[in-house]
């Protein structure tokens, strides 16, 4: 809220303090609203104050093609000028390229009123250009005859003769100024002409290489926001109200790199184990009748209050409808299903044995995101551990199911391998069943594991006794064919982990 509370006080200042130079000589035809978020975007991220600074070594328009470039990834619908400001032609044509590539449209798709995605898009770009700066001769020429334009104005003429005023000497000496003026507007006007001639060579020259440059950038910004997509959709820090949202750009880049330095297979299997999530919920409310609770915030339009929808009546509001719906800061009704759909607490048990590495620990990993998907989803108080050999365990709670995103990263990371112990994951998922407190009273176990370990006979009789006393299950999701000693103890086994299995089990929760 502070975040949005800034950008509205600079709105305010720009709109009704008296500036107009706004678009002054920017290709790209911004609003006031884009070059308030621009200057936040700025503001926030370290990187594109030091890319657009490090750019003023090379032309003195930096600034104003950083706008240009943010501008033409962010706006819903980017506008080039008609004819672009005089010193600002090679702008122009990298600003042309760009619009007019197909890597272009591709990236639209994910920058569109997207904050992060349009300045690391912007990040990319400069990148690029000032790597090619550095290197390219001719590149650098270009830009210094851009600078080196002559763009002062027409000087306006003096004015006549004073009406009767003034000898005939004085008359006559302003006359010849008059002359002159004209002389050196004529002059200045041949050598525009010939600053133009020889700069729009010059482009023409390099057009192809800046193609090439703009392509490749424009590829690999596409690249990496389809994978932050894709990082952010996996781990639900794109849903409503997620606190991903409301973080400054650096934050952001740093909660992603973590997430990078992991496997990106397992993020995308968690992904589609969240779509598989999203289907098995889908299944299971088709008969369930939905009832308006209260209010909340997000960005699903189809829940959006009229009063949010009404700013886009308005051009003047219009950005700050964008703006909210990119922070998912809408206001929108808040949907209940009228009959209980969940049943309790959720508690995980994840095998991360030796025997459980690489597709298996990735498939593991990706139920167990699934299970905490619907925890969250339900608000049901959800716990996770994850053990190897007996002592190693790594244990989470997590009441209602809400997981902060260092939390998730850790849930990512955490393993061990090794040897397989049962016992002491089940005595803790057990005792939290037990606990006084009484969070987890009504919870079931979920055990993902490849099902190469046992439990000693004493253990299963207090296993099935403690089953009995507090009325709980135990579900098993195998890897590989049950072992027959966890029939007698698991209420059901699941041993062909595909997609129809896990949407079977998932509709249990």
């Amino acid at each position: 809220m502070k975040k949005l509370f800034n950008v509205l006080q600079q709105l305010q200042q720009r709109m009704f303090g008296g500036s107009n130079d706004v678009n002054r000589i920017n290709n790209t035809d911004l609003d006031v609203m884009d070059c308030v978020f621009f200057e936040q975007m700025e503001a926030e991220s370290k990187e594109l104050r030091q890319l657009c600074a490090e750019l003023r070594n090379y032309t003195k328009v930096n600034r104003e093609l950083c706008q240009d470039i943010f501008g033409l990834f962010f706006r819903v619908h980017p506008m080039l000028k008609a004819v672009p400001p005089r010193g600002t032609e090679v702008n122009r044509q990298q600003e042309e390229l760009i619009v007019k590539s197909k890597e272009y449209q591709e990236l639209r798709g994910y920058s569109v009123v997207d904050e992060y995605t349009s300045v690391s898009a912007t990040i990319v770009f400069l990148k690029a250009l000032l790597e090619q700066l550095e290197q390219d001769k001719d590149l650098r020429d270009l830009f210094q005859q851009q600078d080196n334009m002559d763009s002062d104005e027409d000087s306006k003429d003096q004015e006549g003769q004073g009406q009767g005023q003034g000898t005939g000497q004085q008359q006559q000496e302003q006359q010849e100024e008059t002359e002159q003026q004209k002389q050196e507007r004529e002059e200045r006007q041949q050598r525009r002409q010939q600053q133009e001639e020889q700069l729009n060579k010059s482009m023409a020259e390099q057009k192809q290489k800046m193609r090439k440059l703009v392509r490749g950038a424009l590829q690999q910004a596409s690249n990496e926001a389809g994978e932050t997509s894709g990082i952010i959709s996996a781990l639900g820090w794109g849903d409503e109200g997620s606190e991903f949202n409301r973080l400054p750009i650096e934050d952001k880049k740093y909660f992603l790199e973590q997430v990078r330095r992991t496997k990106g297979s397992m993020v995308e299997l968690i992904g589609k184990m969240k779509q598989i999530t999203l289907t098995a919920r889908k299944e299971k409310i088709k008969s369930s009748q939905m009832a308006i609770c209260g209010v909340t915030v997000g960005n699903n339009i189809s829940k959006v209050l009229p009063s949010e929808l009404m700013l886009l009546r308005h051009p003047a509001y219009r950005g700050y409808f964008y703006k909210k719906y990119a922070d998912k800061q809408l206001m929108q009704y808040e949907l209940q299903v009228r009959n209980n759909m969940g049943k309790g607490s959720i508690i995980v048990l994840v095998d991360d044995s030796g025997s459980m590495y690489n597709i298996p620990r990735e498939m593991a990993r990706g139920a167990c995101f699934g299970l905490a998907d619907i925890a969250k989803t339900d608000k049901r108080n959800f716990a996770v551990n994850i053990f190897s050999e007996r002592g190693q365990e790594w244990k989470r709670q997590y009441p209602k199911g809400q997981m902060n995103i260092q939390e998730t990263i850790d849930l990512i990371e955490a393993g061990f391998g090794g040897g397989t112990s049962y016992e002491g994951p089940l005595l803790w998922a057990m005792n939290l069943i037990e606990k006084e407190s009484g969070e987890f009273k009504d919870a079931d176990i979920v055990l993902i594991t490849d099902g190469y370990c046992d439990i000693d006979n004493s253990f299963r009789k207090k296993l099935i006794q403690a089953k009995k006393k507090n009325n709980f299950s135990v579900i098993a999701v195998t890897l590989d064919n049950a072992p027959a000693h966890m029939r007698d103890w698991c209420d059901h086994i699941y041993t062909n982990f595909n997609q129809d299995s896990i949407i079977d089990m998932m509709q249990k929760f």
